[in-house]
């Protein structure tokens, strides 16, 4: 994280007089859990690499310790980007998004890492900063990082991406209207011929408001159905028990595929 922004920093020096579109990846939040031995220190933990394979064998509440370390060194350096930008006098002239692509189990669902599609790596944090926006705009619905682009675009009075699946969430009529959302999942191994496909190996999901559907492209009998408002840790499969939801949600999801 301290190379990404020091060298996108060092970029910005050479290219901030003029209209600039810059995407710093920070990867630190992500197996393996490492991070510098100052960093370890000042959360109060000893100095370890922590791959998947240690992961699985720290209880939850070290392993959370782990992993929020990770969090907190890329605060910082996304921190260090953010004064360039100040330091340099273009934080007042440029939109800044702060956005996941996945988020991480620790142990819920009994898992680490970033698989499947549980809310633990669907429900991502994003962030989105614009001159002039004076008020603070919170959506409490569930959006898309498909949404990140037409937003921007959007904020910069720009065209709108042709074809675009997302859409401007600051747009009249877009903030208070509420769409599916969807997500996919695929295990690489049975396209590569290194193993069979089993349930739960390709996965697309949907949400509406508060019911979300997890359908099994292979294994259409394995889906699984919550309501999040009831059930935020997605525990009671209500698949067999309300299939009129089910069935009414596997719909949007063929005519999304159509």
């Amino acid at each position: 994280g301290d190379l990404v922004s020091a060298s996108a920093g060092r970029w910005l020096e050479e290219n901030g007089h003029r209209r600039f579109f810059l995407w710093a990846h920070f990867f630190d939040a992500h197996l393996p859990y490492h991070c510098l031995p100052g960093v370890y220190r000042e959360l109060g933990l000893e100095y370890r690499y922590v791959p998947k394979s240690v992961a699985t064998k720290l209880l939850p509440p070290k392993l959370r310790q782990y992993y929020r370390a990770d969090v907190y060194e890329m605060d910082k350096n996304a921190g260090l980007l953010l004064e360039t930008l100040r330091r340099l006098g273009l934080l007042t002239n440029t939109v800044v998004a702060v956005v996941a692509d996945h988020g991480e189990y620790l142990k819920e669902h009994g898992m680490v890492g970033h698989q499947l599609l549980y809310d633990e790596v669907l429900h991502v944090p994003m962030f989105i900063a614009s001159p002039g926006m004076e008020t603070a705009v919170r959506r409490n619905d569930v959006v898309s990082t498909l949404d990140l682009a037409p937003t921007l675009l959007g904020l910069l009075g720009a065209k709108p991406l042709p074809g675009a699946r997302g859409r401007d969430l600051l747009a009249p009529g877009e903030q208070n209207r509420t769409v599916p959302v969807f997500a996919e999942w695929w295990w690489h191994k049975p396209f590569l011929g290194k193993a069979a496909v089993k349930p739960s190996d390709i996965l697309l999901s949907v949400q509406l408001e508060a019911d979300k559907l997890i359908y099994d492209r292979v294994f259409p009998q394995a889906g699984k159905l919550f309501n999040l408002e009831d059930d935020p840790e997605e525990k009671n499969n209500l698949f067999t028990s309300d299939p009129d939801t089910a069935l009414r949600l596997e719909k949007i999801l063929e005519e999304r595929m159509e």
